[in-house]
């Protein structure tokens, strides 16, 4: 079934919309490449659910994952991703400044 290109982008971006996923993400882009059983240490959750993030990931072509032994091993399909990430961080300290001093700004008023 073909799917459009703005169906395809939601389903990406549906694989980012997790703050555990987020914070993978983080990691793997550190390490370049890490093991599930690292991930697990880094992340404090257990390795079933971190594995359901990672399948999740994975599915929407964010990760790619190799075998090595017992040990499975994942990185990011494009590390671009990282200055994704910087871009959104940005926006996000912005809008929080612009919301801050607008704050500020209203209690000067009243007072």
């Amino acid at each position: 079934m073909a799917k459009n290109i703005y169906d395809l982008r939601a389903e990406f971006f549906k694989a980012l919309a997790h703050p555990t996923r987020l914070k993978i993400l983080d990691i793997i882009l550190d390490e370049k490449e890490i093991c599930v059983c690292e991930i697990v240490k880094k992340i404090g959750i257990d390795q079933p659910t971190t594995s359901k993030h990672l399948n999740i990931l994975k599915k929407a072509g964010i990760l790619e994952s190799r075998k090595e032994g017992l040990s499975v091993f994942y990185k990011v399909r494009f590390p671009c991703l990282r200055d994704y990430f910087i871009c959104v961080d940005e926006t996000i300290k912005s809008d929080l400044v612009t919301k801050v001093s607008y704050i500020d700004s209203s209690r000067n008023k009243v007072e």
